[in-house]
């Protein structure tokens, strides 16, 4: 993934980054969501299942509801979550985030513009009293 900019007739690569096949698996469905956000269910069904077809949803919304009932979500998702972390890293260069939705999924975030980062100013602190 890179971020390309033209000024002129140039076109130049000002951001890059590489990603694995699990974080593009991921990553296709956030960014194919925006600004929504992604379901758990296609999440889980792209990296298990390999392509979300409507067979593969329904066997994750399944194993996710099971997942629920056996309280065993967090050791369920833990997987997705650590591609997600990887993932995470790398687009912060980009000025994206991605937020978990309490029982619902990701979402992508824009933080900034990947060129125009945000100035941090100190902050004053208030005059010293006699």
């Amino acid at each position: 993934m890179c971020l390309t900019v033209s000024e002129t007739q140039q076109v130049q690569i000002q951001i890059q980054a590489q990603f694995t096949q699990s974080e593009l698996k991921l990553l296709r469905h956030i960014l194919a969501c925006y600004p929504a956000h992604c379901p758990y269910d296609l999440l889980y069904a792209s990296f298990y299942g390999g392509k979300p077809t409507e067979r593969n949803l329904t066997i994750a919304r399944q194993r996710l509801q099971e997942a629920i009932a056996c309280d065993v979500w967090d050791e369920e998702m833990q997987p997705i979550r650590n591609v997600l972390s990887r993932t995470l890293c790398k687009l912060k260069s980009f000025g994206l985030d991605i937020c978990s939705v309490l029982e619902v999924g990701y979402l992508l975030v824009i933080l900034h513009h990947p060129l125009k980062r945000p100035v941090h100013r100190p902050l004053k602190r208030p005059a010293a009293r006699d």
